[in-house]
């Protein structure tokens, strides 16, 4: 799975977001030099050498994600990262097909707890729309969710709960525990990362 792991680790860094041409050929050359399986440990050395820093996530850089507004494109590595985990979790849509099975394209950013909820919203924007309180279900369900707080449906969907590392304790699930609640998704997300994925994750 060096592959996933090396994907996921440069998309999260946006490695080639700066100098993509030069790195990318030097990445290429790395690849169609290596006689073995894929270079990953090569590969990692390359990075080393431009930006120590992006050579694996942390859990302080997971937990950024809480502040990170996945609706929009700064928070699209936050959103990768998310759709990485339920996709190897074997979460679905919440209507039975499987996140894995599906583009994130096709999949609706829902917000567990809804923005309704709270009156400040500019205010507290990052933290509504960050890592800790979006998954992705299905559009039809989350039009159907609408402005429902998380007490009034989340029990209906309990087979799901950890496979979205939604916190299953229902006195998070009340707003005055919001920040808490998301601060254990995240937590709970990291950890499930640094298990399936060791080598990028620490």
């Amino acid at each position: 799975m060096h592959v996933r792991d090396w994907l996921v680790l440069v998309n999260f860094h946006g490695y080639y977001s700066a100098n993509p041409s030069g790195r990318l050929q030097k990445d290429i050359e790395t690849v169609k030099g290596s006689s073995g399986p894929f270079p990953f440990d090569d590969l990692l050395s390359n990075i080393k050498e431009t930006r120590g820093g992006a050579t694996s996530i942390t859990s302080s850089q997971i937990l950024r994600g809480l502040d990170a507004d996945l609706l929009r494109r700064s928070g699209q590595p936050y959103l990768f990262v998310l759709y990485t985990v339920l996709c190897l979790s074997g979460a679905s849509d919440w209507e039975g097909t499987l996140i894995r099975e599906l583009g994130s394209e096709s999949l609706a950013r829902h917000h567990l707890f809804p923005r309704s909820l709270f009156r400040t919203v500019v205010e507290e924007e990052g933290l509504i729309s960050g890592i800790g309180n979006i998954t992705l279900i299905s559009p039809s369900l989350n039009s159907e969710l609408s402005d429902k707080p998380p007490a009034e449906y989340l029990h209906q969907y309990r087979d799901e709960l950890r496979k979205h590392f939604i916190p299953e304790d229902r006195e998070l699930w009340g707003k005055d525990r919001f920040e808490e609640f998301c601060e254990r998704r995240a937590e709970l997300i990291h950890s499930f990362l640094k298990e399936r994925m060791p080598r990028v994750v620490k």
